[in-house]
Formats: structure tokens, sequence, C-alpha cells
């Protein structure tokens, strides 16, 4: 479904919030029931499988792109 912008949008209008990209640091808030290790660790390892690169460089990442939070979101539902 294609986003369709509109003169006078509102709130409810956009897209879903999986679409959006997000902080680690918004995400630990979100997720912290979980504990901050664990959900680094998933952070760290959805970023390097959906991106294609190593661990070490997933870990230096700061923004998850849409997809990923998408993936982490499944993870943690």
């Amino acid at each position: 479904m294609p986003f369709k912008t509109t003169k006078n949008m509102n709130i409810t209008s956009l897209p879903t919030d999986d679409l959006c990209a997000m902080t680690k640091s918004e995400l630990y808030q979100e997720f912290r029931k979980f504990g901050r290790d664990v959900v680094r660790l998933e952070m760290n390892t959805v970023i390097a499988k959906v991106r294609g690169v190593p661990l070490k460089e997933a870990k230096v990442q700061k923004v998850l792109k849409g997809g990923e939070v998408a993936e982490l979101r499944k993870r943690f539902a």
C-alpha cells in the first residue's frame, strides 16, 4: 500500500512505526523489560543479518532501519 499524502494530513495517516528508523537508545527504552544485554545482542544480530555486515560493524551502528525495527519487534513479540 503506497503512502499517500494529503493537504490536511493528520497523525493517523502516517505509516506504521515498523517502517520508521529508530535509534538503539529508543529501542532499549521500548524493550527495557527484557534487559539491556539481551536487547543489545538481538539488535546487533538483526543489523548484521539484514545488512549483511559482520557483527563487529553492526555493533557501531547507532540507528536501525525500519525493516530492522520490524524484525526486532517480531523477535520480542
